[in-house]
């Protein structure tokens, strides 16, 4: 695994949460697939198959997985089926439903669908250097980075992240070589 979109926080140097205590932390936040209503579900993995520990340690480095799950039901497919409920309701009844109606019918039609719908799991990995004070997030964007930062807050607490500000640009510095 290589880390190809790098998001990058500073970690307070003062935080020494040692690898097991923090596989505990995630452990209890670990990830849970989605119910048949949900359609969007997040939690901790081992980042490493075959491992139970959910922070694996390396020259006093962890590095951490967390996996969200989304459910994929396209709008066109929901609106071809309340069309069809909407079509059976004026054959049997010889009436249009109503926008109360409709919004109700809308919503059963796509609790009923997302119990069918395909799932997609995607990991997103990151690297913690408490030595260093650095957090390392391989995410291409900012609310992959967010969905870890937010994670790990909710399942350690006190753990002390801020963005890392540059002087310069790193758009701004490779114009300037």
């Amino acid at each position: 695994m290589w880390f190809k979109n790098l998001t990058v926080y500073r970690l307070d140097t003062s935080w020494n949460m040692s690898a097991q205590e923090l596989s505990q932390q995630l452990e209890a936040k670990r990830f849970v697939p989605a119910m048949s209503t949900q359609s969007v579900a997040t939690g901790w993995v081992p980042p490493r198959e075959n491992h139970d520990t959910y922070a694996y340690s390396c020259n006093g480095c962890m590095l951490i997985t967390m996996r969200r799950e989304k459910k994929l039901l396209p709008p066109k497919v929901v609106a071809e089926f309340v069309k069809d409920v909407v079509r059976k309701i004026e054959e049997n009844e010889g009436r249009k439903p109503g926008r109360k109606e409709m919004r109700e019918i809308k919503e059963n039609v796509t609790h009923e669908l997302m119990s069918k719908a395909f799932a997609i799991k995607d990991d997103i990995h990151a690297y913690i250097d408490p030595k260093g004070g650095w957090l390392v997030i391989n995410a291409g964007s900012a609310a992959s980075a967010d969905l870890i930062v937010n994670g790990l807050q909710d399942a350690v607490s006190g753990m002390p992240l801020s963005f890392l500000q540059l002087e310069t640009s790193p758009g701004v510095a490779m114009t300037n070589w």
